[in-house]
Formats: C-alpha cells, sequence, structure tokens
C-alpha cells in the first residue's frame, strides 16, 4: 500500500506559521502510518504547479486543500 502525501508548502527556513502546519500535519501522520509528511519549499518547481497565493498551503496527494 503506498503512503499519501501531506505536503505543506512554505519559505526554507520555515515561518513560525509554516513550523505550526508542519506541527499539526506531524501529528496526524502520527496517528496514521499511511500518512507521510513533506515540508516543500514555496519557490519550488514542484510547488508552482499548485498556483498558491499564500504559506502556509498544504496538499493532500496532488490536491491543494487550504
Amino acid at each position: 500500500m503506498s503512503k499519501l502525501e501531506l505536503r505543506v508548502f512554505g519559505p526554507d527556513p520555515p515561518c513560525n506559521r509554516c513550523k505550526s502546519a508542519l506541527a499539526v500535519a506531524e501529528k496526524v501522520a502520527s496517528r496514521h502510518p499511511d500518512v507521510e509528511v513533506l515540508h516543500v519549499n514555496a519557490l519550488s518547481e514542484e510547488a508552482q504547479k499548485y498556483g498558491f497565493w499564500m504559506t502556509p498551503a498544504i496538499a493532500v496527494g496532488d490536491r491543494l486543500v487550504c
């Protein structure tokens, strides 16, 4: 079974809001072993395909949810 990727987009190093979002994502992942949390730099090519305007932004799989 493949893991569900939970991506948290933000600057590198993360700002305080992004650190909070990462902490919540890690808490969710600790309760669900099939969830993998990834911190993605908001300026990366990967992040550009999601089209968000503010950080932190969160994607579950390939869908931007927040």
